[in-house]
């Protein structure tokens, strides 16, 4: 047995290695002028001869300055878990509460809060462990990037689009097929979100490395990637990771829409008109070519509708085709424009049309005088 003066030795050396334990598994993060002390990792000083520690832990201080920073990511990450938790202790209940419905969002029970929480709602540990590590890491690079209320609005128009456009789909599945059981199919999934983070990667850091163990995939890669991993996994009927491919497929196209015509960045430019951001980079290289003329044609037509009149390709790094008193008019760069060029052919045809008109006309006048 250890007296009281070799216990009170052996319990300072244990709470010293506690100490030196929790420094090591702590990532040392250095509190910013704005922080208020609470958020600080550590902080020591002498209170009556004692040392005394910051307010919170160094572990709790670090999530709570990342809660800080990172507010939409982590209100995100906290939504897929409690509902993960909550599904375990009511799996039945929560399924058919959470869950994309057809006959319950927008039938029988009008939960239209489906809409938004399905695409948080996840039954598998392994998928949550992996929409966790998705949002740490890509989510904290959006938020960074577009700000916090540009990826809380990028955010909410995805998810509310997923949910939109698979009830729609699945409507006009049983119009068609006139099976109720697609009124009772359950949609839920992380995935379409993930694909939205997919898509964001691609626009901020394209050619950078998300795994340094394999170096020649690429950011510019993963919606690709992740689209056909999910397709394949339906295919298969691998119920456990296909639960949420219509979220998956609509999820990254609602996303790169957003991101390529709507989001405005904090330059001020609405939409990116990059060529590697283009809709065919979303698909594998051997299905481009075909899918080239299909993009550019609806393009075509949504610009003869009026819309897109304020972009400007000169902005994705192309020559400027303004003349300037250095730079004369034959030796700027021509732009094809399909557009400019179907109503400058179709002015051709009237206006020889009308000549042809007015031609005939004077034949007709001559004669009547001879």
């Amino acid at each position: 047995d250890l007296d009281l003066d070799d216990a009170a030795e052996h319990g300072a050396d244990n709470v010293e290695a506690a100490e030196l334990f929790l420094k090591l598994a702590t990532p040392a993060t250095a509190p910013r002028s704005g922080d208020s002390g609470a958020f600080a990792n550590n902080t020591h000083g002498n209170n009556g001869g004692g040392q005394r520690r910051g307010l919170l832990p160094p572990a709790m201080a670090m999530n709570a300055a990342f809660v800080k920073e990172h507010p939409v990511t982590a209100a995100s990450m906290g939504m897929v878990l409690v509902l993960f938790l909550a599904g375990l202790v009511a799996r039945e209940g929560m399924g058919e509460r959470v869950t994309l419905i057809l006959a319950n969002t927008v039938g029988m029970n009008f939960y239209l809060w489906n809409f938004f929480t399905a695409g948080f709602y996840e039954t598998n540990i392994l998928k949550v462990l992996f929409d966790l590590a998705c949002l740490a890491s890509a989510g904290r690079m959006l938020e960074e990037s577009m700000g916090t209320e540009g990826f809380a609005i990028f955010w909410v128009v995805v998810n509310g689009l997923n949910g939109l456009v698979t009830s729609v789909a699945l409507f006009s599945l049983f119009v068609i097929t006139r099976m109720e059981t697609v009124l009772f199919m359950q949609t839920y999934g992380f995935g379409g979100l993930i694909g939205a983070l997919a898509v964001g990667l691609k626009l901020i850091a394209p050619r950078e490395t998300p795994l340094p163990t394999v170096p020649s995939l690429k950011c510019h890669h993963l919606p690709m990637l992740l689209g056909i991993v999910s397709l394949f996994c339906w295919t298969l009927n691998i119920t456990a990771f296909a639960q949420d491919t219509p979220f998956v497929v609509i999820g990254i196209y609602a996303s790169w829409w957003y991101l390529r015509f709507v989001h405005k960045g904090r330059d001020g430019l609405v939409g990116n008109v990059s060529e590697d951001f283009a809709f065919i980079t979303l698909f594998p290289p051997a299905c481009r070519r075909y899918l080239s003329p299909f993009a550019e044609f609806t393009y075509g037509v949504a610009c003869l509708l009026g819309y897109f009149k304020e972009r400007r390709p000169a902005l994705a790094g192309m020559p400027s085709t303004e003349e300037t008193p250095l730079v004369p008019a034959s030796l700027l760069p021509q732009v094809h424009d399909p557009v400019a060029e179907r109503r400058r052919a179709k002015a051709r045809e009237q206006l020889d049309a009308k000549l042809a008109a007015m031609a005939a006309q004077d034949d007709d006048n001559w004669e009547d005088e001879e």
